[in-house]
């Protein structure tokens, strides 16, 4: 499992870690007629958080502690966002993850501000695809990776604090 205690590490080190990881993943699960699953997770109202940089370490530390397998990987992706890859998951499993993984940042408590006098608790928007690919497909990881923005993208404009996917067969074809 990859471990996100690189946080003063280069982001880019960090994604083309991750990256290659996904590479690798996509070309096992080929070859094992298994699944890769892509998540893509947006921390609400970021801007309105004091202490970002804090915030996110607590946030990846708790997802971190939610991963179990080897060939799991986590990143910081970019300021507001973190890219969760992992394996042989079905559709299924794959929301119910997403959903204990905003149940988990849910439970840190953390706050943003909202005014001078007023804070809510922090939410994350999280957009994920799980995919079987096929040796002759014409899909590819940067489909799978454009159709993971595209539902983190969904879920935030959609008032956030919520997980967006579609069933993986549909998604890509």
């Amino acid at each position: 499992m990859t471990q996100p205690e690189n946080f003063t590490q280069d982001a880019l080190t960090s994604q083309a870690n991750v990256l290659e990881a996904l590479l690798k993943q996509w070309h096992e699960a080929i070859e094992h007629e298994s699944s890769v699953s892509v998540f893509l997770i947006k921390i609400d109202a970021y801007e309105e958080i004091e202490k970002k940089a804090a915030c996110t370490r607590k946030i990846l530390h708790k997802i971190n502690q939610l991963l179990n397998r080897q060939d799991d990987h986590l990143c910081h992706f970019n300021r507001n966002m973190i890219m969760f890859i992992t394996s042989e998951l079905s559709y299924r499993q794959a929301c119910q993850f997403a959903e204990r993984i905003q149940a988990s940042i849910v439970s840190l408590g953390l706050q943003q501000q909202i005014n001078q006098t007023a804070s809510a608790g922090i939410t994350l928007s999280i957009g994920h695809v799980t995919y079987s690919p096929q040796r002759e497909d014409t899909v590819g990881i940067l489909d799978i990776l454009s159709a993971a923005v595209r539902y983190c993208q969904e879920a935030s404009k959609a008032g956030g604090n919520r997980c967006q996917t579609r069933l993986h067969t549909t998604v890509l074809r």
